[in-house]
């Protein structure tokens, strides 16, 4: 195969694996990114972190999830927005999600100290984003964006006409 019908097999693959995790995720009554990072922990059963580290601006790194001994740990980049801040932290949560539906993660670069955190700390790292898991991170995220701007679910507001 050639390089762009690997991607385009990854490409496919990724819809599939957001689009399967998507459904099985029931959002909180008013998304938020908030409301949605309590919800996952919720389902995970372990609380999540987010911790910005000022030792990731001007890398190309901009966000890492670190799957801790008894919680759930995201390390963004400084974002320059707090829609960029959504971005960093809603694709995060797109692999806790996808972590959830039994994706496993592919292969890493190899491992890397994160510059800026404890000492020891390493995590996986990859240099390139057309592997399937980190599409379907960048949909889930982009899912869950829209389903914030969007706000309360429609159904909802209309029953609470009847409370």
């Amino acid at each position: 195969m050639t390089g762009l019908e690997d991607e385009v097999l990854a490409r496919r693959e990724g819809e599939a694996l957001a689009h399967r995790a998507y459904e099985r995720l029931t959002l909180p009554e008013v998304p938020t990114t908030g409301s949605i990072i309590e919800h996952v922990a919720a389902l995970r059963r372990r609380e999540i972190r987010v911790t910005e580290l000022a030792s990731l601006a001007g890398t190309r790194t901009c966000g890492w999830w670190l799957a801790r001994e008894d919680h759930d740990e995201i390390l963004i980049a400084p974002p320059l927005s707090s829609a960029h801040r959504d971005a960093l932290v809603l694709h995060e949560v797109g692999h806790l999600v996808l972590d959830l539906t039994g994706v496993v993660r592919p292969a890493s670069d190899g491992a890397v100290a994160i510059p800026g955190a404890a000492p020891g700390v390493v995590a996986a790292r990859r240099s390139h984003f057309t592997d399937a898991t980190e599409i379907a991170a960048e949909l889930l995220a982009d899912a869950l964006h829209r389903a914030i701007r969007r706000g309360p679910r429609r159904a909802s507001r209309f029953l609470s006409v009847f409370s």
